[in-house]
């Protein structure tokens, strides 16, 4: 058979339906369309590949351009039927045979080996082009012990779900239930295993991936494993680790295996695990022994639970865009109450995601593999994978545990395009140069006051490639004040997830607002796009139109007392307490972003609101500190107690370098001359 490509490049709006009732996706690049019931899948990066004669006819419903239509030999899609609506087609080229990868390859760039497969260059690699679906999602939540239901994007006829949490080194031992797994959603919860119902000190996280039962090969997928899921009718406990023998669905060389109890028909916990011919040795291409154990519980009865389980080809593979690396890693992962321990790997550019299974049970007390956060250190990145064993305290309370082996999964993200640093400006401001080009940047700062005028940070003129930034005075004064160091972030305005990004945050803008006085906190609606549990907002103007200075502020929806809540938040420009005059109006940028301690693309953050402590600049700074060494930090006064209104600055110590931050709520002097402030609350994003 002869593979024939095409370049495809969609102007049909979203949703639009082709001749063959297959619907686009929200991503306006990606489309499946049929070509005499062959399915073409249209990526990223706009390629798409057809498997049929070159008489096929190609329908398309909607507006199309296909650009740079590909060949092979001598044959030429211009000669196929086309019937769609403003149809053209530019630059057939030819597609070549080659045996190798081609060198010098850009992102879209494809070629035919000798075996007829096509490849495309994508995010640095090549990969095969597929043309069979995965139905999956992936993310994360934070959980305590009450059922949280998760809805998902998609109904699956068979789902199977696996879970790892993160825990940090205090509190009691637990692990993840989950239960009513079926249909487009399943509950997921924290069970304590030491005894007690209690809700824990505090929500953790948990990984979650969920895929449709089946089998997976590299030549029709890409990644080559398989999902399945059995009724558990045997439980181990730390007298006996018998397992229930399962048997792969194709044959693996260096499996790894990640699984969960999926269903709670006994009300007590238990815990997924699995072993090859031993409980010293992983599972292997030959022998598979999985199920549920108690650890040392002493009531070893359970009710039959349903195991799903995941079995992958140890390596990375990628399916459009599910990239990941497995593997299972030496036995040096130890328990809750011994030190530290990890992986350190290699696959993925950016990760911030992830699973973890016990491949072995060599501590008699049993188990789970988690992730683990270290002393601020996210549990995973591209690099290195925290984990710990984490026991049941029923039996005795000590979690000390013999080193296991784990089996791990990392999810390739997408990389987020941003950067950030410090850059000295004055009264009279500056224009920063990035170092990328962006379609639609948005610009945070926050500014270092090191003298007794108040200022407040300016961005505007916000281009592609650069900004202005400058100190804004909010006084009658027009002295030239120089030697202010701003803090800046740049990021690509977007809605970032975990299933693609591994991180949740949401980078926004808001034209048209206008400048209110200190009288009016009424602020603009601005609803989220995605959940959060504890919103971090922060955010700046990008314009300067009208010369007067003016400053972002949020509040909850609520009022004007309250940050934002996960329900509601509302955003704003104030003037303060002057009575100055406006002729236009200021748009704003802002990014919210859960509550977290992670990675973005490489560079380690810390998100979060502070305490109700931050006061005016007529008494000493209050400090928040953050137990790291501060490379860049963003900060943003969040709800208004103070009704003269107020912007943070970070006073007389520029946080670079610091553990800490000196911040105060910098009144303007236009309406009174008094710059004593209410007790203010500050978000912070602080990368280290």
């Amino acid at each position: 058979m002869k593979y024939y490509c095409i370049a495809l490049c969609f102007l049909c709006s979203l949703g639009c339906l082709l001749a063959d009732g297959v619907k686009s996706s929200t991503n306006n690049l990606k489309l499946n369309i049929n070509i005499n019931q062959t399915k073409v899948q249209i990526n990223e990066t706009g390629v798409g590949v057809l498997t049929t004669s070159p008489s096929a006819n190609l329908h398309v419903n909607g507006n199309a351009i296909i650009s740079d239509a590909l060949s092979v030999g001598t044959t030429s899609l211009a000669s196929n039927t086309l019937t769609a609506q403003n149809v053209t087609i530019n630059n057939l080229l030819n597609l070549s045979v080659q045996s190798e990868h081609p060198e010098n390859a850009q992102n879209g760039s494809m070629y035919v080996n000798s075996n007829g497969k096509i490849y495309t260059y994508i995010d640095g690699a090549w990969s095969p082009l597929y043309t069979d679906e995965m139905k999956y999602q992936r993310g994360m939540l934070k959980l305590n012990n009450s059922w949280v239901t998760v809805t998902l994007d998609e109904s699956y006829d068979e789902m199977v779900v696996v879970t790892t949490p993160t825990n940090v080194y205090s509190g009691a031992s637990f692990t993840t239930r989950v239960r009513n797994a079926t249909g487009n959603s399943f509950e997921m919860r924290l069970q304590r295993m030491d005894g007690s119902s209690a809700a824990l000190g505090s929500d953790r996280k948990v990984y979650f991936f969920v895929i449709e039962a089946g089998v997976y090969t590299s030549d029709k997928h890409g990644i080559k494993m398989e999902a399945a899921t059995f009724s558990s009718n045997v439980t181990d406990n730390s007298g006996s680790w018998v397992g229930e023998r399962q048997f792969y669905q194709q044959t693996y060389t260096n499996p790894v295996i990640l699984g969960q109890v999926m269903s709670e028909n006994d009300a007590d916990f238990s815990m997924f695990w699995a072993k090859g011919s031993s409980v010293t040795s992983p599972p292997d291409s030959s022998n598979l022994y999985l199920g549920k154990h108690v650890g040392s519980d002493t009531d070893m009865t359970r009710a039959d639970e349903t195991i799903g389980y995941l079995v992958f080809e140890s390596g990375t593979q990628r399916h459009r865009d599910l990239a990941l690396t497995t593997g299972v890693g030496t036995a040096t992962i130890s328990g809750a109450d011994n030190q530290e321990s990890h992986y350190v790997i290699s696959g993925p550019t950016f990760s911030r995601s992830g699973l973890a299974s016990l491949a072995t049970m060599n501590g008699a007390d049993g188990g789970i593999a988690f992730f683990r956060e270290f002393q601020n250190d996210p549990a995973v990145t591209a690099t290195n994978l925290h984990l710990n064993v984490e026991e049941d305290q029923i039996g005795d309370a000590e979690r000390d545990h013999a080193d296991e082996q784990v089996a791990w999964c990392v999810f390739e993200d997408n990389e987020i395009k941003m950067e950030r640093g410090v850059v000295s400006t004055s009264t009279n401001g500056i224009t920063v140069s990035l170092n990328q080009s962006y379609t639609s940047p948005i610009v945070l700062a926050t500014m270092t006051n090191f003298s007794t005028e108040p200022l407040c940070v300016r961005v505007g003129n916000v281009m592609t490639d650069n900004f202005t930034v400058k100190a804004n005075h909010m006084s009658t004064s027009s002295n030239l004040i120089t030697g202010v160091n701003v803090h800046y972030l740049v990021i690509e305005e977007g809605v970032y997830d975990y299933s693609t990004y591994g991180i949740k945050m949401e980078a926004r803008k808001l034209a048209g607002l206008t400048p209110t006085a200190g009288s009016n906190w009424t602020g603009t609606e601005s609803n989220y796009i995605q959940s959060y549990d504890s919103p971090v907002v922060l955010g700046n103007s990008q314009t300067e139109n009208n010369t007067a200075f003016s400053t972002f502020w949020s509040r909850a929806g609520s009022s004007e007392l309250d940050p934002p809540s996960s329900a509601n938040i509302r955003v704003g420009v104030t003037k303060m307490s002057s009575n100055l005059s406006y002729s236009t109006t200021e748009d704003v940028g802002y990014l919210i972003i859960d509550a977290d301690q992670a990675v973005i693309d490489g560079v380690k953050f810390i998100a979060a609101v502070g305490a109700d402590t931050v006061v005016g600049t007529n008494v000493a700074a209050v400090t928040y500190s953050i137990g790291e060494t501060i490379d860049v930090a963003i900060t943003t006064q969040v709800a208004m107690d103070g009704a003269d209104g107020g912007t943070i600055n970070y006073i007389n110590v520029d946080p670079r370098g610091q553990t800490n931050l000196k911040l105060s709520s910098q009144e303007d002097t236009l309406g009174d001359a008094e710059t004593g402030h209410a007790n203010e609350q500050a978000a912070y994003l602080i990368f280290y």
